[in-house]
């Protein structure tokens, strides 16, 4: 019995030394093969000048930079093949993190009133505009002391014009109110009523030949002819255009002033084609000048699409007190928009190669991933993301200009490697596929 109790303890002994070297021998093997992982160099490069390459450490002549090792690092994509996929992933230390300014926050739904700002133009009113246009021909005879900019009231003077051909008119428009006054008492007759109507079509043929209400009226009173026509502010308003000279002969359709009254503008907002829908959630809008803040009203006139500038026009209108906008001065205009929530990230996370969006994921341990994202409305200083990014994740907001030249030099790198490194193990992160 002694002797099979000898054989089975050293039976026992045998195995447990076996079996303490075969886990030594594996974890020196994993000990090996992670510091080949870590500590194979590919080349030394500059951080600055990407470009620059070396296979020794030291300072870079370019810029007198310390130069950087770049490790073989094979593809960290979730579910990737690293003898083909290019690296996407960077790993930058907490020291070179605080010395670029990198700042991580998490991805979060965004939802309220946004401010959406652009520049607008000044324009006159359509319907406020007024155009002197004389129908007959004539001679300037005398011209107001007004020039272009002032403020002219209603029925005001601007010049007097020379045409003889309206004594005729003026004549048959005498002797019709004469006639009205000599069959004036009240009757059925109709001598009375010929006199009226003759009376009305004699100042309405004086209007047709640019003689003014006032003028007509003045002609009813003294009862006296004048080859002289007054030209008269129709509205109150700013002189936009002056063009009667003393002297000078015009030919009828010849516009001699343009006065627009400026108590209401609109102001023309230039939007790009993309931003254009974003105004259809406006609620209100507002328009900035020298510190002073002006209510508009967002007109539902579709917008117009100026070709030179490829900008859409938004039209506001709004009440001027002061008279201080005047026609083609530029301002500033705020929308206030309302949007649904959404996932909204800061705009300077996001980094525009021109054919792709890219946004930097924190994957921990100093570890960052590439991700490309689909974007959509732009708003105050935050974009919405579409797809790429979900809520709860933390990217890179600020000092993202680091993270893309490593990934740069990483891909540049990593395209070059030989067949020998596809057997390094992966080094996977929790969550990848």
């Amino acid at each position: 019995m002694k002797l099979y109790a000898r054989i089975f303890v050293s039976l026992c002994v045998i195995l447990l030394i076996m079996f303490i070297y075969g886990v030594s021998h594996l974890h020196h093997q994993n000990s090996v093969n992670a510091e080949a992982h870590k500590t194979h160099i590919l080349y030394y490069y500059c951080p600055m000048h990407p470009s620059y390459r070396t296979d020794k450490p030291g300072i870079a002549p370019c810029c007198g930079m310390q130069v950087e090792p770049l490790y073989a690092y094979p593809s960290l994509v979730a579910g990737s093949d690293s003898t083909n996929a290019a690296p996407v992933n960077v790993q930058i230390d907490s020291e070179r993190q605080q010395l670029a300014g990198v700042k991580v926050s998490t991805v979060d739904r965004m939802v309220g009133i946004f401010k959406f700002r652009t520049f607008g133009r000044v324009a006159p009113d359509e319907t406020r505009e007024f155009r002197i246009v004389p129908p007959i021909d004539g001679l300037i005879r005398q011209v107001a002391p007004f020039v272009t900019g002032d403020y002219v009231k209603k029925n005001s003077v601007l010049a007097t014009f020379l045409n003889r051909e309206i004594l005729r008119p003026q004549q048959a428009y005498i002797q019709a109110l004469n006639a009205s006054e000599k069959y004036g008492l009240p009757s059925d007759a109709n001598p009375s009523d010929s006199a009226q109507s003759l009376i009305l079509a004699g100042e309405d043929n004086l209007e047709y030949l640019g003689i003014s209400k006032l003028q007509i009226r003045h002609i009813a009173l003294t009862r006296k002819t004048t080859p002289e026509a007054e030209i008269r502010a129709p509205a109150s308003g700013i002189l936009m255009l002056r063009n009667a000279y003393q002297g000078t002969r015009f030919e009828r359709g010849t516009e001699l002033f343009r006065i627009v009254d400026v108590s209401k503008i609109w102001v023309l907002a230039n939007l790009f084609e993309n931003d254009a829908r974003l105004i259809r959630s406006a609620t209100n809008a507002s328009v900035e000048y020298q510190d002073r803040i002006y209510a508009a009203q967002i007109c539902k006139t579709p917008p117009q699409f100026d070709p030179a500038s490829r900008a859409l026009k938004i039209r506001l209108e709004l009440d001027n007190p002061g008279l201080l906008l005047r026609p083609e001065m530029f301002v500033n205009v705020e929308f206030s928009i309302g949007l649904s929530p959404a996932v909204a990230i800061p705009t300077d996370a996001i980094i525009d190669t021109g054919r792709e969006k890219i946004v930097y994921v924190d994957r921990g341990n100093g570890f960052f991933a590439q991700r490309i994202v689909q974007t959509g409305w732009r708003l105050d200083g935050h974009t919405q993301i579409l797809s790429g990014l979900n809520q709860g994740e933390q990217i890179v907001t600020s000092g993202s200009f680091l993270l893309d030249s490593e990934s740069r030099v990483s891909w540049n790198a990593n395209t070059n490697l030989t067949k020998d490194f596809a057997a390094i193990p992966q080094r996977r992160f929790p969550g990848d596929r």
